[in-house]
């Protein structure tokens, strides 16, 4: 009789906390991936400097992003390297961008100044 009120103490407790888990993953909505701007205003820097240059990034850690209403502005630093590595110059960016109806992100203001 004591190994009955064991083993069906057991399997409440374990439905009760399946089922804790199933509504916690279920009602759990993950916080918006960063790298996705943060990527897209990349690619708007690159595409200013050209192609003939090679563009080291500030860490993610180094980097701002912020939202607001609509739009996202991602800000950090990046270095700027001829392709013969000789000559450098470091600027500090700052990207507004925005979602079209397709999901993709659209350039709104990009601004750069050497440091």
């Amino acid at each position: 009789m004591n190994k009955l009120k064991v083993v069906l103490s057991c399997l409440f407790l374990a439905v009760v906390l399946s089922g804790a888990v199933i509504l916690i993953i279920h009602f759990h909505e993950p916080p918006p991936d960063p790298k996705t701007p943060l990527l897209a205003a990349q690619y708007f820097v690159k595409s200013k400097i050209g192609p003939d240059a090679i563009a080291n990034f500030s860490p993610a850690n180094w980097t701002s992003i912020e939202t607001a209403d609509q739009t996202v502005t991602v800000s950090g630093w990046v270095e700027v390297l001829a392709r013969d590595g000789k000559a450098s110059v470091t600027y500090d960016y700052s990207v507004v961008e925005g979602k079209d109806e397709g999901d993709n992100w659209n350039l709104i203001k990009l601004d750069m100044m050497p440091r």
